[in-house]
């Protein structure tokens, strides 16, 4: 009966699954950050799909050559406002700067007419309207108020030129074309350097994936050869390989009806958790006493899934996702070795005795940990900063380097505006300019209200009707002229015409302002909120990490009282080996003077899942649990264990925290729970 309902289910939630299938998740911030916390994850979006190519040549004019060719080969104008600014001819008498839009209100026009005088025959002023029809260079005047807006870098560093393109995008086929213009335009005398996220991220995700793929085909062929020394039969690793593609499948579809997607970290993490099934399959190959062997395989999935369902308590969305996605794949195996192992038909020739560890001074092994500990312990310290889980390569952090020293490193601020639709947003984002008076950059300076464009158009035509400026240039006829022109007509915003524009909005009703300078301290405003990117990630880090820091705790609480009602007593032997390799991997990373993170937090969850295993199955001196334990301990510390040498410092970090956590906690075992063996470790 208990087979028929595992079948049925199985294939409820395959069926299920198919039809919840989405594409995998891949931005990190959904996977640390709850939802509540959009407006953070989107305005990071915006900020981190930007790529800045530096381009640098023997001077500013080879540098801005080399700048047009590059954007030529990637099929990109140099300029993102090119378009916006041959439209805005048709609106010019509704465009002011905020500087003459000042000037206007307060009718200092003797001074708009010397800025003009000025402009008019500075040879380096951009004029883009026919004096004819803008005799005091005021859309002139507004078209460069807008590209000084644009992102401004040095020209100049080192004696070198240097020219700078932003690029929003985080397209993988685009960051690839990008490097090889890189490559192509780069040499002796001229180099194209990448800087940006979507850079890293292509850059890490390249060079991961080719260390994990070696990785993993070490630790294939390492369990392979240890699983045929065993057992003498490739044969068993057909059933083993099934159980967990299995429990990976229904794992995934599993999580795919819970959540609206699955990131891909959860797939990643969750399918190598799901590897320590393989300890089920070892435990009923080696064991021929399978009413004994099913008890501590049942505490086993109990304390493992109750490790992970914990998780389901931090506000975290990836620790959500892995409790659910490694709890139904860990039960799926365990129903598999269950119901379907019995029926199989395997010999094995006699297991090979595997060498004993000896060791005569327990003593020793003890005042090793506590040394580790205590220095360790002492040196711990924690880091909430998201970039501590990468590190760049050399040539990377060289692009950087080149990048902040030639950008304005001056405080910036970012304020999300709310409203019910783009014209209250434009009018709120003006309100605030006028409140801050700080220099800003936003929507409103682009495409400014309609309220202010006829504003705008009534301070001209009074401009127009001054009689100190009648005097200075304006006909009769040229001020009837200009102030009873029809032609010219309201702009609104355009964003399928202007992608640019599109780069201040996070949603239909969010846009965001950057204020160049700090927010007083007094500053509120229901509909605006205060945005700094880093502070508010390691914000929620913080309140993550303290919220594991306690869920462990209770994880211990829980999982603990489950022992000591099956085993009583021996319940304090079997969980205090998973305390000390906890302990002991916490103590290396202050040792090797790594800061502690979330991520290290959820290896604590890992470790615990792992190791009570081994406890629980020496704890029940079956036969030949003390090999399967071994193979299980070796196969898994081996592969974390490698996973130190990739380059991404976030998967090398956890490989180091989880081989020394693994191997600790089965080294105690042994030490604190004799598996009816004299002849081991004592």
């Amino acid at each position: 009966m208990g087979k028929k309902i595992f079948v049925i289910c199985a294939i409820l939630i395959v069926v299920f699954g198919l039809f919840n299938l989405h594409l995998p998740e891949t931005n990190l911030l959904k996977a640390i950050l709850p939802q509540n916390s959009s407006v953070l994850i989107r305005t990071a979006d915006k900020y981190s799909s930007a790529v800045n190519v530096i381009f640098e040549a023997d001077d500013e004019f080879d540098a801005e050559i080399l700048k047009d060719g590059f954007c030529e080969d990637y099929g990109k104008d140099s300029s993102d406002l090119s378009g916006i600014f041959d439209d805005y001819k048709s609106s010019q008498n509704f465009l002011l700067s905020e500087n003459m839009r000042s000037l206007l209100k307060n009718k200092d026009y003797k001074k708009v007419y010397e800025l003009s005088e000025n402009f008019l025959y500075n040879p380096t002023s951009i004029i883009v309207s026919d004096p004819k029809d803008d005799p005091f260079m005021l859309f002139s005047d507004f078209i460069t108020s807008l590209s000084q807006k644009e992102t401004r870098c040095k020209t100049e560093l080192n004696g070198k030129g240097y020219a700078v393109l932003n690029i929003k995008t985080n397209d993988k086929n685009n960051i690839k074309k990008l490097f090889e213009l890189q490559k192509k335009y780069s040499d002796i005398s001229q180099k194209v350097y990448l800087t940006g996220s979507p850079i890293h991220s292509f850059y890490t995700s390249e060079h991961s994936s080719r260390e994990i793929n070696i990785i993993a085909v070490i630790s294939t062929f390492f369990v392979l050869g240890l699983s045929y020394f065993y057992f003498r039969n490739l044969k068993v690793l057909i059933p083993i390989i099934a159980s967990i593609f299995t429990g990976i499948c229904l794992g995934f579809f599993a999580t795919s009806i819970l959540f609206k997607s699955v990131h891909v970290l959860t797939f990643v993490f969750s399918t190598t958790l799901i590897g320590i099934c393989v300890d089920y399959s070892l435990h009923w190959f080696a064991e021929n006493d399978k009413t004994k062997l099913f008890k501590s395989l049942t505490d086993s999935l109990v304390t493992t899934v109750g490790a992970f369902v914990i998780l389901l308590f931090a506000n975290i969305p990836l620790l959500k996702e892995i409790s659910v996605f490694t709890s139904i794949g860990l039960i799926t195996v365990y129903f598999i070795v269950k119901y379907f192992y019995s029926d199989l038909k395997i010999e094995f020739s006699k297991h090979p005795l595997i060498p004993k560890f000896q060791l005569k001074n327990q003593k020793f092994v003890y005042v090793i940990f506590l040394i580790i500990a205590i220095v360790g312990m002492h040196n711990v310290k924690f880091s909430d900063d998201i970039t501590s889980l990468y590190k760049p390569s050399a040539e990377l952090a060289a692009s950087e380097k080149i990048f902040n020293e030639l950008s304005d490193n001056s405080h910036k601020t970012i304020l999300a505006v709310n409203g019910k639709n783009i014209q209250e947003i434009l009018d709120k984002e003006e309100s605030l300019k006028q409140k801050l008076n700080s220099e800003s950059t936003s929507l409103s300076d682009f495409i400014p209200s309609v309220n202010t464009q006829k504003e705008n158009e009534k301070l001209i035509k009074k401009l127009y009707n001054s009689n100190f400026l009648n005097k200075k240039r304006l006909s009769k006829v040229q001020k009837s002229e200009l102030i009873n022109h029809h032609s010219y007509s309201l702009i609104y915003p355009n964003f399928e015409k202007y992608p640019y524009l599109r780069n201040f909005m996070i949603d239909d009703n969010t846009s965001l302002m950057v204020v160049n300078g700090e927010i007083p301290a007094n500053f509120s405003d229901s509909n605006v909120q205060i945005i700094n990117i880093a502070q508010d990630i390691s914000s929620q880090l913080l309140n993550h990490r303290n919220t594991c820091l306690k869920l462990v705790v209770i994880a211990f609480v829980i999982l603990f009282a489950y022992l000591f009602k099956q085993y009583g007593k021996d319940a304090i032997r079997i969980i205090l080996p998973s305390v000390f390799g906890i302990i002991t991997s916490i103590s290396a990373l202050g040792l090797s003077s790594q800061p502690v993170n979330l991520f290290h937090i959820f290896a604590m969850f890992l470790i615990l899942g792992f190791t009570l295993d081994y406890s629980i199955f020496r704890i029940g001196k079956i036969k030949n649990s003390k090999d399967a334990v071994l193979i299980s301990c070796l196969t898994t510390s081996f592969s974390f264990f490698l996973l130190t040498f990739t380059s991404f410092k976030l998967i090398s970090s956890l490989g180091f925290v989880l081989s020394v956590g693994i191997f600790t906690s089965y080294l105690f075992s042994l030490l604190l729970i004799k598996n009816g063996d004299e002849n081991e470790m004592v």
